[in-house]
């Protein structure tokens, strides 16, 4: 069983990792080069909604609901939904 938290870069997840993380609840850190990574692409998801760009299961349905605009008030709840 790994003692160690697991440090989230960004870069380097291995399947075996999430499966400690799962099965053996092993500790999670998550690296300052992480949060920017992920502050990084938050903005992305943010710009498209902010334009209304049609983006496959972000701001549009899925599979064949892919021509089907997502009302911006349900995006969140969407996102939710499909996890």
């Amino acid at each position: 069983m790994a003692t160690e938290p697991l440090l989230i870069t960004g870069r380097d997840l291995t399947p075996q990792a999430v499966v400690q993380v799962a099965r053996e609840r092993r500790q999670v850190v998550l690296s300052e080069e992480g949060r920017e990574r992920m502050a990084a692409a938050r903005a992305v998801v943010e710009r498209y909604i902010a334009d209304n760009r049609p983006a496959y299961g972000l701001t549009t349905g899925l599979g064949d609901r892919v021509v089907e605009r997502l009302p911006r008030e349900m995006l969140g709840e969407f996102s939710r939904l499909t996890v």
